[in-house]
C-alpha cells in the first residue's frame, strides 16, 4: 500500500527530504508554497552559491565546505524559444504564489510571479538530472526570481560566486546580490567591461579571467589589480605589466610571455618594501620550456637568493590562493631558494617547477 508523503509525521517528512539530492529538493520547492516551507525545516546552510550564467540559461550549485571546488548541483534552467501549451506548467519561482505579479519593497524583490516552463529529465549519466526550460521572453525576470527563491530555501545568507560565459550574462549578472568571487569565461572581454563590473562590484575577493582581453590596456590604478586574488589565463605579452601593477595578495598568470627582468623588478620592489605589501604568492606559467626561455641563474644572482639552510623558515609552504578554481595545498620548499626582505623582516622563496615560476612569501 502506498502512503502519500503528506500523511507522514512532520519529522519523517523532514528526514525524507534530507536524504534527497539538491536538484530534487529544488524541483520539489517549485511545486507549492507548502513544500517550500517544509524544505525550510531542513535548514540548508551553504557556505557559498555559484551562479553560472550563459546565453542558454542559468546553472546554480551550492558548496558546504571550505573547499571552493566542492559544489553540489542544484538548479539548471534553460531558455527556449517556445513551449507547447500541452507541456507548459506554472511554477512558483520566488516564494509567494501570485499570478502574473511582481511587487517590490525597499528596492528588493519580495514576491514573484509564476513562470511558464517545462521540466525535462536528463539521462542518469549526466551530472544534471533535470533541466527546467522557460520561455526566452522571461529572461529579464528569471534570474532575479531564481535568486529570491533560493534565498527563501537557505537558513543563512551565503556569498555568491559568478561564472560569466557571455556578454549578455555579464549585463544580467548585476541582479545577483552579495557577489565575492567572479570567473569570466567569455571568448573576449573588453577592459571597459571589467572597469564597469568592478565599479558596480568593488568588493571582489577574487577575479579569474579565461578570456582574451581587448580594448585599452588596463592602467596601474585599475581596480582589477587591487583584487586580493587575481588569475589571468591569457596574460601573453602583458604579463610584465600585470606583475608590475598588481597590489593584491595572490597573482596567477598563465600562457605568460616574460623575461627575467620582470621577476627581478618584482623581487626588488618587494625587498625594498616599495610595493607588494600584502603579497602571498605570484605564479607565472609559460607555454614552453622555462629554462630555455628564462635565465633563472641571473634572477637568483640579481635577487641575492641562496638555498634553504633547513632552519630559517619551515620546510612546507601552505599555498592558499583563495581563488575558487584553485585549492589550498602544502608545498615542499626544501630545494627552493630564499630571499630576505631588506631590514631582516620577511622571507620569500622562489623556484621553477615544470613550466611554472613560483614565488612565495612566508608569514
Amino acid at each position: 500500500m502506498t502512503i502519500p508523503f503528506n500523511r507522514f509525521p512532520l519529522l519523517v517528512q523532514i528526514e525524507v527530504l534530507r536524504q534527497l539530492g539538491f536538484q530534487d529538493i529544488f524541483l520539489l520547492s517549485l511545486t507549492s508554497e507548502k513544500m517550500r516551507n517544509l524544505i525550510q525545516f531542513i535548514k540548508l546552510k551553504p557556505k557559498k552559491v555559484q551562479y553560472a550564467l550563459s546565453d542558454n540559461g542559468i546553472q546554480v550549485s551550492v558548496g558546504f565546505t571550505g573547499d571552493d571546488r566542492d559544489f553540489h548541483h542544484m538548479a539548471n534552467m534553460r531558455h527556449v524559444p517556445q513551449i507547447s501549451v500541452k507541456e507548459r506548467k506554472q511554477v512558483n519561482l520566488g516564494g509567494v504564489k501570485i499570478q502574473s505579479r511582481c511587487s517590490r519593497e525597499k528596492d528588493r524583490l519580495t514576491h514573484c510571479r509564476n513562470v511558464k516552463c517545462r521540466c525535462t529529465k536528463k539521462p542518469p549519466t549526466q551530472i544534471w538530472t533535470h533541466v527546467l526550460e522557460y520561455l526566452e521572453k522571461e529572461d529579464d525576470n528569471v534570474l532575479e526570481f531564481l535568486q529570491t527563491h533560493l534565498e527563501s530555501l537557505f537558513a543563512n545568507q551565503p556569498p555568491s560566486q559568478l561564472k560569466i560565459e557571455s556578454t549578455n550574462s555579464l549585463q544580467s549578472s548585476e541582479i545577483i546580490d552579495n557577489v565575492t568571487d567572479t570567473i569570466f569565461s567569455l571568448d573576449e572581454l573588453e577592459t571597459a567591461e571589467i572597469k564597469h563590473f568592478l565599479t558596480v562590484r568593488p568588493n571582489q575577493k577574487s577575479v579569474e579571467i579565461h578570456s582574451d582581453l581587448t580594448g585599452r590596456p588596463l592602467k596601474r590604478i585599475s581596480k582589477l589589480f587591487k583584487v586580493p586574488g587575481l588569475a589571468i589565463h591569457e596574460s601573453g605579452s602583458m604579463t610584465s605589466k600585470y606583475m608590475d601593477n598588481f597590489s593584491g595578495r595572490c597573482l596567477l598568470l598563465f600562457n605568460a610571455n616574460l623575461t627575467s627582468s620582470a621577476w627581478i623588478t618584482l623581487i626588488e620592489k618587494w625587498k625594498n618594501k616599495t610595493a607588494y605589501h600584502k603579497l602571498h604568492a605570484v605564479v607565472t606559467r609559460i607555454p614552453g620550456n622555462v629554462f630555455q626561455e628564462f635565465d633563472f641563474g641571473e634572477l637568483l644572482f640579481e635577487s641575492n637568493a641562496f638555498p634553504w639552510d633547513g632552519l630559517r623558515r619551515p620546510r612546507n609552504f601552505m599555498f592558499d590562493p583563495r581563488i575558487p578554481s584553485y585549492r589550498s595545498k602544502s608545498i615542499d620548499c626544501s630545494d627552493w631558494f630564499d630571499i630576505q626582505q631588506n631590514g631582516g623582516e620577511k622571507w620569500a622563496s622562489i623556484q621553477i617547477i615544470n613550466d611554472k615560476i613560483m614565488f612565495f612569501v612566508w608569514d
